[in-house]
């Protein structure tokens, strides 16, 4: 399947700068190492791309960022936060996932999913799109085990450039 090229992030990109700070930011907590430059194109490519609601192929990936696939996948493979299929292509990066989950994001008429409910706040932002979240989730209260549930809806976008 081919994905139509979202526009290549330039270094003075606000996604690009929002995405290095977050990654930044991960390696301060000892999440996961910073990412390094070509990390963060292919993980705003990556964000871009599976808002088209598909799985994205390291070949769509390389061809988009003009790369061959090897260093794609290098720069990829086994770091965490990257969800593959059977195939090899990406169905989820860092929060955004194509696989049904609690919480959900409404991007141009499509439903995807984020892994947590902190994630609908954090990757609106990286995207720089009009989102409205959706997050249900369960709590436990009393030994008995009762359950209650509660839906938050949310629109969110990203904050204007000043």
């Amino acid at each position: 399947m081919r994905h139509a090229a979202a526009p290549r992030p330039t270094p003075a990109s606000p996604n690009l700068d929002r995405l290095r700070a977050w990654s930044e930011g991960l390696g301060m907590v000892g999440m996961t190492e910073p990412l390094e430059p070509l990390q963060q194109r292919l993980g705003l490519r990556l964000y871009r791309t599976l808002v088209g609601g598909e799985p994205v192929s390291m070949a769509c990936l390389a061809e988009a960022e003009g790369v061959p696939v090897p260093e794609v996948a290098a720069a990829l493979c086994g770091r965490p936060g990257i969800v593959f299929d059977g195939v090899g292509n990406v169905t989820a990066y860092h929060g955004l996932t194509l696989n049904e989950m609690p919480h959900a994001l409404e991007l141009d008429g499509r439903r995807l999913y984020t892994w947590c409910a902190w994630d609908t706040m954090l990757v609106v932002p990286v995207l720089g799109r009009l989102a409205e979240a959706v997050s249900t989730w369960s709590s436990r209260a009393g030994r008995c085990g009762s359950a209650s549930l509660r839906t938050v809806h949310m629109t969110s976008a990203a904050p204007a450039c000043v």
